[in-house]
């Protein structure tokens, strides 16, 4: 798994090459933690080339995604298959403190 940062006019894009499972998600998140420590409010997620499998990996792009509701900031999601995409909105659902309206999927481009 490899993890690449860009920028993309507002945007931080992060490109996901390979799987995060249980054996790369201390990396994803320890990446993900890091980078939002520095203030990010429009991030993108771009797992066109690689998938999300386990849920703990999962848990860490709610937790993203609140912290970006409170710094009135945006999450874009890109490549998501459809149960990554499925599983992640119900997390967001039932998580009172998250408004679902800053979470936006896209299909690859």
């Amino acid at each position: 798994m490899m993890i690449n940062f860009l920028r993309q006019n507002e945007w931080t894009v992060v490109v996901l090459n390979g799987d995060v499972d249980s054996f790369t998600y201390s990396l994803w998140a320890k990446e993900l933690n890091v980078l939002m420590r520095t203030g990010v409010k429009k991030l993108r997620i771009d797992v066109t080339q690689g998938s999300i499998y386990n849920l703990k990996s999962m848990q860490i792009i709610v937790k993203i995604l609140r912290d970006l509701h409170r710094r009135e900031g945006e999450l874009e999601f890109v490549g998501a298959n459809q149960e990554t995409k499925e599983m992640i909105e119900l997390m967001v659902k039932a998580d009172q403190n998250i408004g679902p309206d800053r979470l936006i999927f896209k299909a690859s481009e």
